[in-house]
């Protein structure tokens, strides 16, 4: 955050071996690769499960203290939303009758 602040409100800048050794960047690359670099990075992103991905990008953010309950909230109700107990809820639901959700 301190390296933020210098940056944001002082102007600051920093050499690319700077900034990765106070881990405001996580890679340094040759000059007028970064582009390349950056789509190489978004296509083996983009070869991973795109759930997959957005759970872990929640959760990567809770630990960091980035997201709220919110994101706790998406998460679970995604995970729920994937089996069948959410479909025995809201059926149960629609025909007023107790839920019978599977155990397995």
């Amino acid at each position: 955050a301190q390296i933020v602040r210098r940056m944001a409100l002082g102007g600051e800048i920093f050499l690319a071996n700077e900034a990765l050794a106070l881990g405001v960047v996580d890679r340094v690359v040759e000059t007028g690769k970064a582009l390349d670099e950056a789509k190489a990075w978004g296509e083996k992103i983009a070869e991973r499960g795109p759930l997959a991905t957005e759970a872990a990008k929640l959760m990567i953010g809770i630990a960091e203290g980035e997201e709220d309950a919110a994101a706790t909230e998406a998460l679970a109700s995604g995970f729920i939303a994937l089996t069948g107990d959410l479909k025995a809820g809201v059926g149960a639901f629609k025909a007023r009758h107790k839920p019978d959700f599977s155990r397995s």
